[in-house]
């Protein structure tokens, strides 16, 4: 963090920061276009810190083709980790979740793109 470089750190900037970030999502959006059709997504709220072990909300798992993590309504638009709607214990199991969609989606993207190569030639 910027305030690190003065000597001041630990607990109390990462909490301060938790609150910052908690009170300005509220004015964030962020805009997504896509095939000339345009999305505003806004966040809706943060829940408390002590509730915070894995996301809860997200896309739909039955959007989703597990296989490649690619959306069932929007063609060539992937999703991995907490963007999905998976919510569990703590413990690792967050971060499994992460790296394994992520690897599916990768692998997904690679052929897509190995595929499209090939059709321009």
């Amino acid at each position: 963090m910027e305030i690190e470089k003065y000597g001041i750190g630990g607990p109390a900037v990462t909490n301060a920061s938790r609150i910052i970030a908690r009170r300005d999502l509220k004015n964030y959006s962020f805009e997504v276009e896509l095939n000339g059709k345009k999305w505003t997504l806004n966040p809706l709220r943060v829940r408390q810190l002590k509730e915070a072990m894995v996301t809860v909300g997200g896309i739909a798992l039955n959007e989703v083709d597990s296989r490649t993590m690619e959306s069932k309504k929007v063609p060539g638009l992937f999703f991995a980790g907490e963007i999905l709607d998976i919510d569990g214990p703590s413990g690792g199991y967050n971060l499994q979740a992460a790296f394994s969609t992520a690897r599916l989606a990768m692998d997904a993207i690679a052929k897509k793109l190995r595929v499209h190569s090939s059709q321009r030639v």
